[in-house]
């Protein structure tokens, strides 16, 4: 069963200054755009502006976990912290795989 995570962890000191308003907005917006051209991507393949633009959210994506983890220490690689690299990374590897299904 999953339980919520406690703010008096020890990861709860080192994140408390580094969450402001400000960045959950930001992060809320980029998602919301990179939602966005998603969908348009989604719906059409063919156009390789469009889908050039879908891997590239998936890859701006990457980056930004890979600077969390790599850079600013503050995330680890295990447990749930997988899944936006699979998403990010694995979105990207499929998308580039299927360019020349989908693009003519």
């Amino acid at each position: 069963m999953l339980k919520p995570a406690s703010s008096t962890g020890k990861d709860a000191e080192k994140a408390k200054d580094q969450v402001t308003p400000l960045a959950a907005r930001l992060m809320g917006i980029y998602t919301f755009m990179a939602g966005i051209i998603r969908i348009y991507a989604s719906f059409r393949p063919e156009d390789p502006s469009l889908y050039q633009l879908g891997i590239w959210t998936h890859l701006v994506a990457g980056a930004h976990f890979t600077s969390e983890l790599l850079v600013f220490k503050t995330i680890n690689f295990s447990g749930p912290q997988v899944f936006p690299f699979l998403a990010a990374y694995g979105g990207a590897t499929w998308m580039f795989l299927q360019w020349s299904h989908y693009v003519q």
